[in-house]
């Protein structure tokens, strides 16, 4: 994996940008930008400062805030899914500096949407949960004798 990594180097351009970030705490979204060039090592222990989460326990994906809202998350957890994120990056700020220059403004603004892979499954897991609990109706008969 080290080598595909190095590989994958060569191909990322030298000019460094800031990439804005959207992170999810609490509920909310808390805004936080890396550069380019940062390392997976770095980009995730401020992940798990900004998230209050240990390292260890982080699954997160990731998705463009221009994406549309339904498009399921791409995978964030190794070196090599964040430099294939930081291409993408990339290559969407390139579409959104041809359409500003072409004179059509983009109707969203352009930044990287973290997503907590697992609070997902903790709110499928909740739903689930809820629905299986089910009313029990009992009928009294004159009889004296409860059936449910």
């Amino acid at each position: 994996m080290f080598f595909a990594f190095r590989a994958l180097i060569k191909y990322i351009p030298e000019s460094h940008i800031v990439i804005p970030i959207l992170v999810p705490f609490k509920g909310a979204m808390d805004s936080m930008s890396i550069m380019s060039d940062a390392s997976w090592t770095e980009f995730h222990y401020q992940l798990s400062e900004k998230m209050v989460k240990p390292t260890s326990k982080l699954n997160l994906g990731y998705k463009f805030t221009t994406n549309p809202q339904k498009k399921p998350p791409n995978r964030l957890s190794n070196p090599l899914q964040l430099l294939e994120m930081i291409e993408a990056v990339r290559e969407a700020l390139a579409r959104v500096s041809v359409a500003k220059a072409k004179g059509k403004a983009p109707s969203k603004v352009f930044k990287v949407e973290i997503v907590d892979l697992d609070a997902r499954k903790d709110k499928d897991t909740a739903k689930a949960a809820g629905k299986s609990k089910k009313k029990v109706s009992c009928s009294y008969y004159i009889h004296k004798t409860t059936r449910c």
